[in-house]
C-alpha cells in the first residue's frame, strides 16, 4: 500500500494485487498436506512410545517389579495380610510395611551419631558396644587439645546424652502405637505388577472423591 500526489495535487493510492488464482485445487492440496502432517505426528509418537517401553524392557530394575500403596488404612500393618491381598494378581516375593515413626528413627540416628563420636575417643583397637557403653567410658581417652578447641563432647558428656536418649526411647518412643504410611509390594515378576496396576488403577476424579464402587469388590482391601 502506498499513496502519491500529482502535479496537479491530486492523491493517488496504489494497493499492490497478486495475480495469482486460488481455486478449489489449491485448498485440496493443503488439506492434504494438513492430514499428512497430522497423521505423520501421531505415528511419530507411537514409534517413540513403543522404543520407550523397549528400552525399559531391555533395563530391568526393582520397580518393574514392585508397587507402591500411598494411601494405606491406618491400622494395616500385618505383611500377611497384603501379601494375600495382592496374590491374586500372582506370586509376591516381599512386602514391606513403612511407619510413620519419623521421631523413633531420629532419635536412633542420633543415638548412632553419639556412638560414633565415642568411638573416636577409643584407644586403638578398642571397639564400642552399643549396647553396653559402660566398658567403653572406662577406656576412652581424654579430649585433645585440638577437639576441646572444636567444642567435642568428651566421654562423661556422650554417656549423659546416650543415656538420655535411651530412657526416651524406651519409656515412650518404642510405646507408641505408629500408624502405616506406606506399603510396598514385590511381585515375582513384572507381569504379576503389570496385571495388579491394570486392575487397580482409576480415574483421578475417582481418587479424588474415593470412589470405592469404581473398582470390583474383589480389589477392595
Amino acid at each position: 500500500f502506498a499513496q502519491t500526489t500529482a502535479d496537479d495535487g491530486t492523491n493517488f493510492s496504489f494497493i499492490l494485487v497478486n495475480n495469482c488464482e486460488v481455486n478449489s485445487t489449491v485448498g485440496l492440496v493443503t488439506l492434504v498436506s494438513l492430514i499428512f502432517v497430522c497423521a505423520s505426528i501421531v505415528i511419530l509418537q507411537k514409534m517413540v512410545r513403543n522404543k520407550i517401553i523397549a528400552y525399559d524392557d531391555r533395563d530391568t530394575t526393582s520397580t518393574d517389579f514392585s508397587i507402591q500403596v500411598t494411601n494405606p488404612p491406618d491400622d494395616a500393618d500385618d505383611p500377611e495380610e497384603w501379601k494375600q491381598f495382592f496374590e491374586q494378581f500372582g506370586d509376591v516375593a516381599c512386602v514391606t510395611i513403612a511407619l510413620n515413626n519419623e521421631e523413633l528413627l531420629q532419635a536412633l540416628i542420633e543415638r548412632r551419631n553419639l556412638i560414633l563420636q565415642l568411638s573416636s575417643l577409643m584407644p586403638s583397637g578398642a571397639d564400642v558396644d552399643p549396647k553396653d557403653i559402660d566398658p567403653a567410658i572406662q577406656k576412652a581417652l581424654p579430649l585433645r587439645w585440638y577437639q576441646k578447641l572444636m567444642f567435642a563432647s568428651d566421654a562423661q558428656t556422650l554417656q549423659k546424652q546416650i543415656q538420655k536418649i535411651d530412657m526416651k526411647i524406651e519409656n515412650d518412643l518404642s510405646k507408641r502405637n505408629y500408624s502405616v504410611c506406606k506399603v510396598f509390594v514385590v511381585f515375582e515378576y513384572e507381569a504379576y505388577q503389570q496385571k495388579a496396576l491394570e486392575a487397580l488403577s482409576v480415574g483421578g476424579w475417582a481418587i479424588l472423591r474415593n470412589n470405592t464402587s469404581m473398582m470390583k469388590p474383589k480389589h477392595l482391601f
